[in-house]
């Protein structure tokens, strides 16, 4: 039979098989930092007067920011747009990864699709105040409308920009 002091002195070489064995699993080095965000969203929904979605309505429709001022680096359209070439103007709209000389703007930075149900979204907007156009064709005909001052966008949050027309 095992006497106390044979016990106690098991319990305390366990005890410091478990201290050791538990300090050996200790990270091998330090802690990554969680990044911190340097975009906003920008989402929404465009409708009709009557609160139902138009963009099933038109062929193509999208939203674009707009900078009311300067804004260096950011990619946005500035005052004169509505002076360039419609079907210029559509062809720099351009995919994200499609670094084009003609890009003015790309999805999900500075553009979106309006989707059928008149949703948008723009996932990595630069912080920043901006307007949007909405841009819409049909028939081949392309309209623009200025919507003003959808807000602040900031790092790490969603703005959120609803319009109903008039």
């Amino acid at each position: 039979m095992i006497g106390k002091k044979n016990l106690r002195q098991m319990f305390d070489l366990l005890l410091i098989v478990l201290i050791i064995a538990g300090c050996s699993r200790a990270p091998a080095g330090p802690p990554t930092p969680t990044p911190v965000p340097t975009t906003g969203s920008l989402t929404g929904t465009i409708l009709d007067t009557q609160g139902k979605s138009f963009v099933d309505l038109v062929d193509t429709g999208y939203v674009v920011l707009y900078c009311p001022g300067d804004a260096p680096g950011v990619e946005c359209l500035h005052k004169g747009y509505e002076d360039v070439d419609p079907s210029a103007l559509l062809a720099s709209i351009c995919d994200l990864t499609n670094r084009a000389s003609n890009c003015r703007v790309h999805l999900m930075t500075s553009a979106a699709d309006v989707r059928g149900d008149g949703k948008y979204n723009m996932l990595f907007v630069h912080p920043g105040q901006y307007d949007l156009i909405l841009i819409v064709v049909h028939a081949g005909i392309m309209m623009q409308v200025h919507l003003l001052n959808v807000g602040p966008v900031e790092a790490g949050k969603v703005t959120r920009y609803d319009f109903a027309g008039k």
